[in-house]
């Protein structure tokens, strides 16, 4: 049984990130409130992370709205809607400077990051061989990720580290030759909507020996993200 007084939460982890940012957490609780029947605590939202915690009154509560409510239509005419979850991904892609004369071991770059953001645990991983600056870290909860996700670029060693913090990461094989990251960044940008797309929001990296490319999209980018489809010059 749960003690009173322990917090029960309840996650909505990809919030459209257009929704403007004063109006996201009475709206999600309004919405909330009017679809569960039921009273919430509070909501707090992470625009950089486009995650909602919902803080709920009870256990029973809880369960009602992960299993039977499921999710909630935000805008009906757009198609956006969130979904509810008592779990998080709380992880993040760390990429050196493709250009930097050498490059970091895991070992290293998670001893970094521990004494930057005051973190205690950290699990460290290498994407790739082929893409030897890109790496995956997990965090232990989510107010670690929040320190993260506040800070989007750092030094490490005199290395440009720019953080992706809950990103999609695809990989592209078979490219033809003539592909550049600057193609590969405008096809994407079309496949999403046309619109420019922020660097802290897209990242791709095209490796001309193997003509293989990681892309790393934050997850609102949904169009692009679900297919993992990119045209160029009228071929896919």
């Amino acid at each position: 049984m749960t003690s009173d007084t322990e917090d029960i939460f309840v996650y909505a982890p990809d919030v459209p990130a257009d929704i403007p940012n004063n109006d996201v957490e009475q709206m999600l609780q309004n919405r909330i409130e009017r679809i569960g029947r039921m009273k919430i605590k509070n909501v707090k939202y992470y625009s950089k992370l486009c995650i909602a915690v919902i803080r709920m009154m009870n256990e029973d509560d809880k369960i009602h709205l992960i299993s039977n409510v499921q999710s909630a239509i935000l805008d009906s005419q757009r198609g956006t809607s969130i979904f509810f979850t008592d779990q998080l991904e709380l992880d993040a892609f760390i990429v050196l400077d493709r250009n930097a004369s050498k490059f970091l071991s895991c070992e290293q770059v998670t001893s970094r990051l521990k004494g930057i953001f005051k973190i205690n645990e950290i699990v460290c991983e290498l994407i790739s061989d082929q893409f030897p600056n890109v790496f995956h870290i997990t965090l232990n909860s989510l107010d670690d990720l929040v320190k993260v996700a506040n800070t989007r670029e750092i030094q490490i060693d005199n290395i440009v580290v720019t953080i992706y913090p809950r990103a999609e990461c695809t990989f592209l094989e078979d490219l033809p030759p003539y592909i550049t990251n600057a193609k590969l960044l405008s096809a994407i940008s079309s496949e999403s909507g046309g619109k420019e797309l922020p660097t802290t929001s897209l990242y791709v990296q095209y490796n001309n020996d193997t003509g293989n490319a990681i892309v790393l999209t934050a997850k609102f980018i949904k169009t692009w993200s679900i297919e993992n489809v990119v045209t160029i010059d009228g071929r896919k």
